[in-house]
């Protein structure tokens, strides 16, 4: 699929959930953001971790891709071929088991 174009004055940052870490979640963003016509449509940034993100470049044969960690918007560059990611900072991934909840993820059901 591609995203229809908007004018550039029309252009808004969109945040997309980088999705469950130990799932597919972060491949599929990672897919998304290798097709340029997102950014012919948005200014979109990545919310969750920027080491997951990283590591699921090579899983999905995009090492080409740069992954650029923010602590706040106004630091995105919106550039094609840099994925801005919104650093939660939640991840440990030496904990990180694939296909398993993490346990970071968890601490905050268990607080409710």
């Amino acid at each position: 699929f591609h995203f229809q174009e908007a004018d550039m004055s029309e252009k808004k940052i969109v945040g997309i959930t980088m999705g469950d870490p130990a799932s597919i979640g972060p491949e599929i963003t990672v897919k998304a953001f290798a097709d340029k016509s997102l950014y012919d449509l948005c200014n979109p940034v990545v919310v969750g971790d920027a080491c997951v993100m990283e590591a699921a470049l090579p899983i999905v044969g995009h090492t080409e891709m740069k992954i650029h960690a923010i602590k706040d918007v106004s630091e995105a560059k919106y550039e094609y071929g840099t994925i801005d990611v919104l650093d939660m900072g939640l991840v440990d991934m030496a904990q990180l088991k694939e296909g398993k909840f993490p346990l970071c993820a968890e601490m905050p059901l268990l607080n409710t």
